[in-house]
């Protein structure tokens, strides 16, 4: 019997987990998809959280917190963006309360307006993990530590953001190692991208690009088509491989150089062939 209320807890425990906010307006199932969505959001996984919340609105098309990802992750850009317009075409009134706070949040017009909304939002919502979330931000390092010490078990975003912190020295001395035992903590609470990119980052500050290489291509493979993630993947690529590139660029020098000097056309035209690797 022990067993079963173990095992039974368990599940309970697995199924709140990840719930940033707490009640939403949302059917069951399309506030379960909604909160994966903003976790991928808050991980910066703009794409991904898109393609949640869509997902979530399939499944309800009412869903307010799925409505509100989509806006948060559309640019605020007066010139060019679309938040505010997305934001007109959501009715207020029937959201939750937390989802009220975020939806005037994000209406707000100015960083003062928006952290009196997100403070007020916190006395009426103390115990939601997304409302205090929304107090953290940019390179505040101190508001992502304070966010861990309250909501442990909705840290990933935070420990990521916190990583970079140490990585930094804006928790005092640069302390790589703790960097490294943070991002592999975010890694290990949320299955996205960015934790990996973030790793891959801070193996690259040690100058072990082999390892930098493995943990890009684990960001890479989530999504290979205009992956943000590529352009880093070359770069370290190359530097894991710098030996050896130095070898070929010489040797191609030497070539073209020695095919100048001889006069030799047909070997010094296939120097400017435009498919050309090292």
């Amino acid at each position: 019997m022990k067993k079963i209320y173990i095992l039974f807890f368990t599940i309970v425990s697995s199924l709140g987990y990840g719930q940033m906010i707490q009640k939403t307006s949302c059917s069951k199932k399309a506030t379960e998809i909604s909160n994966k969505a903003i976790n991928h959001m808050i991980n910066l996984e703009f794409l991904t959280a898109r393609g949640m919340a869509e997902a979530a609105l399939m499944v309800d098309e009412n869903c307010g917190c799925a409505k509100l990802v989509i806006a948060r992750v559309s640019s605020g850009n007066k010139n060019f963006g679309t938040r505010a317009n997305k934001l007109k075409m959501i009715d207020r009134s029937s959201l939750s309360g937390e989802e009220k706070v975020w939806y005037d949040a994000l209406s707000s017009s100015d960083k003062e307006k928006y952290l009196v909304i997100q403070k007020e939002g916190e006395v009426m919502f103390p115990k939601s993990p997304f409302i205090h979330y929304l107090a953290t931000g940019g390179l505040n390092f101190i508001s992502y530590k304070a966010f861990a010490e309250k909501f442990p078990k909705y840290a990933s975003s935070a420990y990521n953001m916190m990583s970079y912190g140490y990585l930094r020295g804006d928790y005092g001395s640069v302390d790589k190692e703790k960097a490294m035992e943070y991002v592999k903590k975010s890694q290990s609470m949320h299955d996205g991208p960015n934790a990996y990119d973030s790793m891959a980052e801070h193996y690259a500050s040690l100058g072990e690009f082999d390892k930098a290489v493995e943990n890009q291509l684990k960001a890479y493979d989530y999504a290979t088509f205009s992956s943000p993630y590529q352009t880093k993947l070359r770069e370290y690529s190359r530097k894991a491989n710098i030996e050896e590139l130095v070898k070929n660029l010489e040797k191609l020098q030497s070539d073209m150089q020695d095919a100048i000097l001889k006069g030799d056309k047909e070997v010094f035209k296939k120097f400017m062939h435009p498919d050309i690797t090292i």
